[in-house]
């Protein structure tokens, strides 16, 4: 794939008879941007730096094995018209970029209450999940605090928020050992700005690590005290009751 001003373009047909687009091409300058959103509404925008511009593929295959269906290339103008010809100069509207995100959720079963059992073990869990971040990383725990806040006050079907580079990699930690031990009646979900889910499996998780400039040694420590990792034998303190052996 070139670089070139048009999109590829896929398309997800509803049941409903609506649909959405989803549009990727390939800038000059290496970057990655991709346009989304429903069929002719102003698509939102996104922009993946150079060096994952090797990501290209990987993310056309992910929206084709989702059952969206290739429709050509296309230009896309701001207000997310496909057009068969280069859109006319226009200072009335901007794209909008938006600041790359992780979308999560926390969903629960239906008409729960605030003295349910099941709830009751959710924000025991939550609470000894925050203990640990107390214990390790006290200067780094307002997120938790904010979210522990929100949780007993559930509203509809649970709750949801994105979290930014600037949020740093705590939060992403803390939902995902949440998600590793959440009871029954609860499920938490992660997923990126495409849709790709996040598992609670630490070391298959490096992009979204990197998504906070981190790896999994950087993290190693909380990650085993929140059982994300398994903790790693210190054998410096082990002898061998035999000093000499020959062979």
């Amino acid at each position: 794939m070139t670089a070139s001003d048009r999109f590829r373009l896929y398309r997800f047909y509803h049941s409903n008879g609506s649909s959405k687009d989803w549009g990727i091409r390939i800038n000059n300058d290496g970057t990655l941007i991709r346009k989304y959103g429903k069929t002719g509404s102003r698509l939102n925008t996104s922009v993946t730096p150079s060096h994952l511009s090797h990501r290209f593929q990987k993310l056309v295959n992910e929206k084709v094995n989702k059952g969206y269906q290739y429709l050509g290339e296309f230009y896309i103008d701001d207000n997310g018209k496909v057009l068969d010809s280069p859109p006319l100069p226009s200072t009335a509207h901007q794209p909008i970029i938006l600041e790359p995100y992780i979308y999560w959720r926390v969903k629960h079963i239906s008409n729960i209450s605030i003295h349910d059992p099941v709830l009751k073990q959710y924000l025991k869990i939550i609470g000894h999940l925050s203990d640990i971040f107390v214990t390790h990383m006290p200067e780094q725990t307002e997120w938790i605090k904010a979210f522990i806040s929100s949780q007993p006050a559930f509203e509809g079907n649970g709750t949801t928020g994105k979290l930014l580079k600037t949020d740093g990699v705590i939060p992403l930690l803390f939902l995902m050992a949440l998600k590793k031990c959440v009871p029954v009646g609860f499920s938490v979900s992660l997923t990126t700005e495409d849709f790709i889910a996040i598992s609670d499996q630490l070391k298959l998780e490096t992009q979204a690590l990197s998504f906070f400039g981190t790896t999994v040694e950087q993290v190693r420590p909380i990650a085993e005290a929140l059982g994300l990792l398994v903790k790693r034998l210190d054998l410096s303190g082990i002898q061998t009751e035999v000093a000499d052996c020959y062979f």
